[in-house]
């Protein structure tokens, strides 16, 4: 049984935009830790994401639903 599953990213060293990324990452540390911490964040930021309501739990009004009511007054 394997112990790990390694992952290659290549980055074209004559695109100036993957270059740059390169760098950046290079910069930060450890490759690998860096990459798997932004993969991380970025499941983090996923589970915050409120899903939209089903339409089984929408209320659904006509068109005069908010007939009787004055905007800008208290």
């Amino acid at each position: 049984m394997k112990e790990r599953d390694i992952k290659p990213v290549s980055f074209s060293l004559q695109d100036p935009f993957e270059s740059e990324l390169l760098s950046f990452a290079t910069d930060q540390g450890k490759f690998s830790k860096y990459v798997k911490r932004l993969i991380w964040r970025d499941m983090e930021a996923k589970k915050k994401v409120k899903k939209a309501p089903s339409p089984a739990n929408v209320i659904h009004c006509g068109k005069n639903a908010l007939n009787g009511f004055v905007l800008g007054q208290k």
